[in-house]
């Protein structure tokens, strides 16, 4: 199985303090136990590394960079992508959808993927399965 990471999710793994972290933590093993594979677009990719030092110091993201990068697959954002998200940004008029999850959904519909490893809700509303469940 393929699954796109997602920000939320990730940092929520990361995060021993965060009230998701054992959940994300046990879908991740279960993820890397399954032999699935993860996807995260270069623009989550920056979007994790703005969160990481901010909420946990430069140490977590050496730590993130050296563990779970590795292990995943980076989409590369291409500017007809980025520019098609921006027009589905904006003609959806949600101050509380973000531009990096539109760039994720119209990834994860051209790429066929059906899970996502996420908290945030927009996923499910947009059809997607989210892990941890």
């Amino acid at each position: 199985m393929r699954v796109l990471l997602d920000t939320s999710a990730l940092v929520a793994m990361i995060d021993t303090h965060d009230p998701a972290h054992e959940a994300t933590r046990d879908t991740w093993a279960s993820m890397l136990g399954d032999s699935s594979s993860l996807v995260l677009t270069s623009l989550m990719l920056v979007e994790t590394l703005a969160v990481l030092p901010r909420r946990m110091g430069m140490e977590v993201v050496t730590a993130f960079c050296q563990r779970q990068l590795p292990l995943v697959e980076v989409y590369a954002v291409e500017t007809p992508l980025l520019l098609t998200a921006v027009d589905t940004w904006g003609a959806a008029r949600r101050r509380d959808l973000s531009l990096v999850d539109v760039v994720s959904f119209l990834v994860m519909r051209r790429e066929g993927l059906s899970h996502a490893f996420t908290l945030d809700p927009h996923f499910a509303e947009q059809g997607f399965e989210c892990l941890p469940a």
